[in-house]
C-alpha cells in the first residue's frame, strides 16, 4: 500500500437516463440531475457514474492495494480486507491503519459477535486477531482459526460470516470450472475460545451447504436465512447448442440456504439457466443436466428438490457476484429497503458484448428472487448504462451506521460511498 491513503467523504450525484438491462426487471427510470442536484450532493465526484434519481456517488476512500470485503466495527471505523493487511478508516475517512500484515489473497473479513475478535481470510487459513473500536496499531497476525484450507487453482479467495449463535461460515470455492475438489462447499465451525495449535483442520467443520460451485457473495436477511449468489461455470456447450452459447449461460445463481447441514445444490451435475431463454426454457430459475459432468443424472433428477436444492432466482451470466448485504437502514426510499445489493465484478472471458462491473438491486420476497435491477454503473455516452467496461470493479459491499452504502473497487484500489441526496 502506499504510504498515503487519500480519503474523501463526500457525496456526489451519479444520475443519468434509464436503460433496460439484459436480463433484468423494474429498471427504474434515472433523470440526468446535475442541475437539480446542485447543492444536495458534495465532496470528491465519481465521473461517469450511471445511478437512480437522487442518489449520489462519491469517492470515500482511494490509494487501497486492491480492497476486498469490508466490515463496520461499532464505533463506526471502516475495516477494509486488502493485501496490504486490513486497513482501518476513520474520522470520517481522513484516517487511515494497518492491522494484521500483508497477503495476497486476502478478501473475506468479520468481526465476531462478541466484538472480542477480527477475523480475516486468506486462500489457505482463516485468522483471528483481538480487537477493540478504536484499535490503530499492528498486533500482528493473530492465531490461525481454520487452518489448511484447500488450495483451489480457479478461486482462490474465501468469503467469511458469522450466524446470531456465532458459528464461522467459510465459504470455498471449487477447484475448477468443472471439478468441486475439496471446495465447491461452504463450512460451518464452533470456535473455542481456545484454540488448538496450529487452528482448527478444515475437514473438522460441518459442511453446511455442498456442491454450491464458487459463492463468494454471501448476505444473511432480516430472517436470518443466509442468500448465496453464485459464480456460475464457464463454457456450457450443451448438445445442439451453438458455439457462443456459453456467452448467455448458464446464469449466476442465486439460493436462499436451507438450514439442513449437508444440502446438495448441483454443481457439478446441474446448471441454472438464467435469464436469456434458451428455447422454451425461461424459467430463470430452472436447473439442467450438465452435458460434460451430469454423472447420469437427467434434467428430471436435477429439478427434483428431493435431489437438489432449487434456486432462488438467478443473475445474468457472467455477473460474478462478489459481495452482497441486505439493506437495513432507512436513508433510501422505502422501495429500496430489505433489497440485497449485490457487486458484479464482470466477465473475464465473455468476449463480445460485456457484462457487468456494476452494483445491483436484488429484491426478494420470502425464499424467491422478485426482481434484479441495475443500481449503480457505468455511464454511457448516451447518458445509459453501460455494462463491463467501467473503471470501478465492484468486490465488497456494507451497510454503514449512516444508512449508506459501501463499495469496494479492487481495480482503482477505490471505496465508494452511495447516498441519498435527501440525508
Amino acid at each position: 500500500m502506499r504510504n498515503t491513503i487519500v480519503l474523501l467523504a463526500a457525496v456526489t450525484a451519479g444520475c443519468v437516463s434509464g436503460h433496460t438491462l439484459r436480463g433484468t426487471v423494474d429498471v427504474g427510470t434515472a433523470q440526468s440531475s446535475s442541475a437539480s442536484m446542485k447543492g444536495k450532493c458534495a465532496g470528491h465526484v465519481v465521473s461517469g457514474v450511471w445511478a437512480p434519481p437522487g442518489f449520489c456517488v462519491t469517492q470515500f476512500a482511494n490509494g487501497l492495494n486492491k480492497p476486498r470485503h469490508m466490515t463496520f466495527a461499532p464505533n463506526g471505523d471502516l475495516l477494509v480486507a486488502t493485501r496490504d493487511g486490513v486497513a482501518v478508516v476513520w474520522d470520517g475517512g481522513q484516517q487511515k491503519a494497518l492491522l494484521g500484515g500483508p497477503d495476497l489473497s486476502q478478501h473475506g473479513i468479520a468481526l465476531s459477535p462478541d466484538g472480542r475478535w477480527l477475523y480475516v481470510a486468506g486462500a489457505r487459513d482463516v485468522r483471528r486477531m483481538a480487537f477493540h473500536p478504536g484499535m490503530r496499531h499492528d498486533e500482528g497476525r493473530g492465531d490461525v482459526v481454520v487452518g489448511d484450507v484447500p488450495l483451489t487453482v480457479d478461486h482462490p479467495y474465501r468469503s467469511i460470516t458469522f450466524d446470531a449463535q456465532g458459528r464461522l461460515y467459510l465459504q470455498v470455492g471449487a477447484d475448477d470450472n468443472l471439478s468441486p475438489g475439496k471446495g465447491a462447499a461452504i463450512m460451518r465451525y464452533t470456535v473455542p475460545d481456545a484454540l488448538p495449535v496450529n487452528g482448527m483442520a478444515y475437514d473438522s467443520g460441518e459442511t453446511f451447504a455442498k456442491g454450491i460451485r464458487n459463492a463468494e457473495a454471501l448476505a444473511w436477511d432480516k430472517d436470518g436465512k443466509l442468500w448465496a449468489f453464485v459464480n456460475g461455470r464457464d463454457f456450457l456447450h450443451p448438445p445442439g447448442t451453438p458455439d457462443n452459447f456459453y456467452l448467455d449461460h448458464p446464469g449466476d445463481w442465486i439460493y436462499r440456504l436451507s438450514d439442513k447441514a449437508g444440502t446438495f445444490y448441483g454443481f457439478p451435475n446441474c446448471w441454472v439457466l438464467g435469464t436469456a431463454a434458451w428455447g422454451e426454457r425461461r424459467d430463470a430459475a430452472s436447473q439442467w443436466a450438465d452435458p460434460d459432468t451430469n454423472q447420469g443424472h437427467d434434467d428430471a433428477w436435477c429439478q427434483n428438490s428431493a435431489n437438489v436444492w432449487p434456486a432462488a432466482g438467478s443473475l445474468a451470466a457472467h455477473t460474478a457476484p462478489l459481495g452482497a448485504v441486505q439493506y437495513r437502514g432507512a436513508a433510501f426510499p422505502a422501495q429500496y429497503r430489505d433489497s440485497i445489493f449485490v457487486t458484479s465484478h464482470g466477465s473475464w472471458n465473455r468476449h463480445g458484448e460485456q457484462r457487468g462491473r456494476m452494483v445491483l438491486q436484488v429484491r426478494i420476497d420470502g425464499d424467491r428472487v422478485v426482481s434484479v435491477s441495475p443500481f449503480i454503473g457505468e455511464r454511457a455516452g448516451d447518458g445509459n448504462l453501460k455494462e463491463g467496461s467501467w473503471s470501478e470493479r465492484p468486490v465488497g459491499i456494507a451497510e454503514g451506521p449512516d444508512g449508506a452504502l459501501y463499495v469496494s473497487s479492487d481495480q482503482t484500489g477505490n471505496i465508494l460511498r452511495v447516498s441519498y441526496a435527501n440525508e
